[in-house]
């Protein structure tokens, strides 16, 4: 991953909602490791981050996204290599 690369953090209703959003990303070439999806405050809220690549704009990851129901976004710049220090860590 480089500096001008992006993550997102998702926070989705059910598995099928978080497996979409990464069928999708996968299928728009933009998909570049993730986090594992873990369980968030409720049994079925799931939780995960994905990096995608730089030529993938917020805009464009927004309008990919934006049709999948129960979904929070958030973008944010990470730096090199932080998603492979979190996975390594869990």
């Amino acid at each position: 991953m480089t500096d001008e690369g992006y993550a997102c953090r998702f926070s989705v209703e059910g598995m099928e909602v978080a497996q979409t959003i990464i069928n999708l990303l996968s299928r728009a070439f933009a998909f570049q490791t993730s986090d594992p999806i873990r369980q968030g405050a409720t049994p079925s809220q799931r939780i995960f981050r994905v990096a995608y690549g730089a030529e993938l704009t917020q805009k464009d990851l927004v309008r990919l996204l934006s049709p999948v129901p129960g979904l929070r976004l958030q973008v944010a710049p990470i730096a090199r290599n932080n998603l492979s220090r979190n996975q390594q860590g869990r």
